[in-house]
């Protein structure tokens, strides 16, 4: 078992991001983001000019992106377990799971991005450095604690 520090803020090391129990690689950065639209109702007041009387929320869109470090053996989408070169091939959903084990007592604590399908996957070749970056994001149907 892992020794985390018992301090208040988490710690890189002790976050994880898997699809069926199993880490997808060497990641860098992963950024889940929630857009919510908001429609605003207007009162036609021709003294003031038109003046909202009510806030009315949309559909949110939850969306992720994330960066990893390519490897030798697997690329990301060989990383989810599929056997694909592009994303135009990826029409099956597949879950994220991020675990976060808390510090001091290494408890986890899971997220489930469930029901996720790639929108973007771009990679960077950079002259001078050693890694090949693999970027993506994601569309995600809804989030629960796991």
């Amino acid at each position: 078992m892992t020794i985390l520090p018992n301090i208040s803020s988490a710690v890189w090391w002790a976050y994880q991001i898997a699809v069926d129990r199993e880490p997808i690689g060497n990641l860098q950065s992963f950024s889940p983001t929630s857009t919510k639209t908001i429609d605003r109702v207007r009162q036609i007041n021709f003294a003031i000019g038109p003046k909202v009387t009510d806030l009315v929320p949309g559909p949110t869109d939850i969306n992720a992106t994330l960066e990893r470090i390519r490897m030798f053996q697997v690329n990301l989408f060989e990383s989810i377990g599929r056997d694909v070169v592009t994303i135009e091939d990826l029409n099956e959903p597949f879950d994220l799971v991020e675990t976060l084990f808390r510090p001091g007592t290494g408890t986890p604590a899971r997220t489930v991005y469930s029901q996720c399908l790639f929108t973007e996957y771009g990679q960077t070749i950079q002259v001078g450095t050693t890694f090949v970056m693999e970027r993506a994001t994601v569309a995600i149907a809804t989030i629960f604690a796991g």
